[in-house]
């Protein structure tokens, strides 16, 4: 495969749904992993995963996209809090608490209308209360759509 790769037809894409964390959050994300962690690659690029929906026929793409832009403009913006950063065989993460409920609601809501459409079927445990910020770099030409949301800083430690 070549870093230009195209789907053609319905082919199958692998598809998440997420947030685009604003540039200071980002600056700031990326100032403390050089601080704080060793190993592994630099990563420039996070965002908040609200759904992953894996390989999907690419014919969805506008019902997932309509879903995404309905659900999120419904949302009041909100905050999203660090707790601690915790580490997986494969992935960083910086643990999230959510305060307001906003983003638990905003992923709830998309779940409920993707799986009515199909094309998404939750993981059958627990959901942790928090969320994550996936610590991975991305193709910069892949298509986000989100909502302006604030975070606050990262505590010192």
């Amino acid at each position: 495969m070549t870093s230009r790769a195209t789907v053609e037809g319905d082919d199958r894409i692998r598809l998440f749904l997420a947030l685009e964390l604003p540039e200071d959050v980002t600056t700031e994300l990326v100032r403390w992993g050089k601080q704080h962690l060793t190993g592994g690659r630099a990563v420039e690029r996070f965002h908040v995963t609200l759904a992953f929906l894996g390989a999907q026929r690419r014919s969805s793409l506008r019902a997932i996209a309509d879903v995404l832009r309905g659900e999120s403009s419904a949302t009041e913006q909100f905050v999203l809090e660090p707790v601690r950063y915790r580490e997986t065989r494969s992935v960083g993460m910086v643990v999230l608490a959510d305060p307001s409920g906003r983003a638990t609601s905003l992923a709830g809501r998309i779940h409920a209308r993707l799986q009515k459409i199909g094309v998404y079927e939750p993981e059958r445990r627990p959901r942790p209360a928090f969320g994550y910020i996936g610590l991975q770099n991305h193709d910069e030409r892949a298509a986000l759509y989100f909502r302006e949301i604030s975070v606050a800083p990262l505590p010192n430690k």
